[in-house]
């Protein structure tokens, strides 16, 4: 007899603690344990099935009432419409395969400078929905402690 035996595990908390009755006794641990028992199959004898024959009738031939003509031969190819006229040349000389709209992702260069003052208004906006955030979260917090505050009022009577 070691110390397995009259160790915490068996008289200690583990033996009469959570572990036992706590929330793996009872909790969400018991459903789980559940999937793991076999379901009995039941046992369901095979229906047989039987589809009788079906007789496909037979198609009468399709007969054209209309006679075939040949068509006449084409008297001429008409010749290509003449090509437009090509666009002015801008004044931008862009080269082809660029666009200066994008940039590649290999470029080295710095970044484009920002707008001073859509950044310090997306800061404000943001410092204001942050403020705007808090007021509601305490308010909410404190109406929750005046409920608790006024059912302990009532269970236990009023603080001294």
């Amino acid at each position: 007899m070691g110390s397995a035996g009259t160790g915490s595990a068996a008289v200690g908390s583990a033996a009469t603690g959570s572990a036992l009755t706590g929330s793996a006794a009872v909790g969400s641990a018991t459903p789980l344990l559940l999937l793991l028992i076999p379901l009995p199959t039941p046992s369901i004898p095979p229906v047989p099935l039987a589809i009788p024959p079906v007789q496909i009738p037979a198609l009468p031939q399709p007969v054209s009432a209309l006679p075939v003509v040949a068509l006449p031969a084409p008297a001429e190819i008409p010749p290509d419409p003449p090509q437009p006229p090509a666009p002015p040349a801008s004044s931008i000389r862009i080269p082809a395969g660029l666009d200066p709209d994008v940039r590649p992702t290999s470029s080295a260069d710095g970044l484009p400078t920002p707008n001073i003052l859509s950044v310090v208004g997306g800061l404000l906006a943001l410092g204001l929905a942050g403020v705007g955030s808090g007021a509601v979260s305490f308010q909410g917090a404190a109406a929750a402690q005046a409920r608790v505050d006024a059912a302990r009022a009532e269970f236990f009577g009023p603080r001294s």
